[in-house]
């Protein structure tokens, strides 16, 4: 997952962000673990920030809240108080490869049960012609 942060405040920030998924079996929160210089803001700025959720598995609806936590970079300032920041999405996840997999496989029990079935009829025309001979 992708996402871009911006300070549109006039303070130099760190933001802190935690990523929080839901699905159908399970709920994750990923905190970035990167260290505050690479995630300090200029005001006026943005960064884009890209995290990787080994625990939500693509199957069905994954809701997805990231939520930005700005604190000034210089640490507390007397009078500025920095707002967090929530953004929430759904989307729909497939399995690409476990489909394709379940696909490929039912194809071939297809195929395998239409091939018995020629060789069945053809196993059975050729006893009615050795009847008749």
């Amino acid at each position: 997952m992708t996402y871009t942060v911006a300070n549109t405040g006039n303070v130099r920030a760190v933001t802190g962000n935690q990523v929080l998924t839901s699905t159908l079996f399970t709920e994750n929160t990923w905190t970035d673990p990167s260290t505050p210089r690479s995630r300090e803001l200029m005001p006026g700025g943005r960064r884009t920030f890209t995290a990787r959720l080994p625990g939500a598995w693509p199957l069905g609806p994954i809701g997805t809240t990231i939520v930005a936590l700005p604190s000034p970079a210089t640490g507390p300032l007397p009078g500025v108080a920095a707002q967090q920041a929530a953004a929430t999405t759904r989307v729909w996840a497939l399995p690409w490869p476990q489909l394709t997999l379940a696909a490929l496989l039912t194809l071939a029990v297809v195929v395998l049960r239409l091939n018995a079935a020629r060789r069945r009829k053809r196993i059975e025309k050729l006893i009615a012609l050795a009847q008749q001979a």
